[in-house]
């Protein structure tokens, strides 16, 4: 080959315009990024599982390795995946620029009831919160040990307002004592252990 046939072949391949190197939207990257720290990608994703911390957070650089962003095209600089974390009102990025983790919103739509009297049923329990105003939005009633028991509604304003109620009730003429559950913020994203896939791995480590 020329030494001007070389020269313009690596010409091409420095072009940042030259086909299959231009820019990937940063719509684009932002929506992958919210796809893939979603609940329903974190449940399956064993890359960003492996990869989080304890609050949540994983390196923008670590993610900007991820398969399904480098699916979008050659044209994906962490600096694009920066900006994008940033742009999006569902992820949460660290001052430093350097981690980010999704943003959201913790339930509280259970309620907790202790001391209960000795084998209540789940019955005896439906029928206590029957006549509250948001008995309508119950979705399961689990009694549980040590006299406890689980009431879950479809949101946290029905399950605050039945705690409260709960609170003017009684139960075999005993008063009633409740709160509203907290769920482990880890707990709501992540199902009980099972065997995870290898949904975002690089393709080295996906590979047998």
């Amino acid at each position: 080959m020329s030494a001007d046939g070389a020269s313009a072949k690596e010409d091409t391949k420095a072009d940042p315009t030259a086909p299959g190197n231009e820019p990937v939207p940063l719509e684009a990257v932002q929506q992958c990024l919210e796809e893939l720290l979603s609940k329903e990608n974190l449940a399956e994703d064993l890359f960003i599982w492996h990869h989080m911390n304890a609050q949540m957070y994983i390196p923008l650089s670590v993610l900007a390795a991820h398969r399904k962003l480098a699916e979008l095209g050659p044209g994906v600089a962490l600096d694009a995946v920066i900006e994008a974390a940033q742009l999006s009102t569902k992820l949460s990025v660290d001052p430093e620029t350097l981690l980010v983790r999704p943003v959201l919103k913790q339930r509280r739509n259970t309620i907790i009831l202790h001391d209960l009297p000795e084998g209540v049923s789940e019955d005896e329990l439906r029928d206590l919160v029957r006549p509250s105003p948001d008995f309508g939005s119950l979705s399961s009633v689990r009694p549980d040990v040590n006299r406890t028991a689980y009431i879950a509604f479809d949101s946290d304003e029905s399950a605050q307002a039945v705690a409260l109620w709960l609170r003017t009730q009684q139960l075999r003429g005993s008063s009633i004592r409740c709160a509203i559950k907290s769920e482990q913020y880890m707990r709501s994203f992540f199902p009980a252990p099972r065997v995870l896939g290898t949904v975002g791995l690089p393709m080295a480590e996906a590979a047998p």
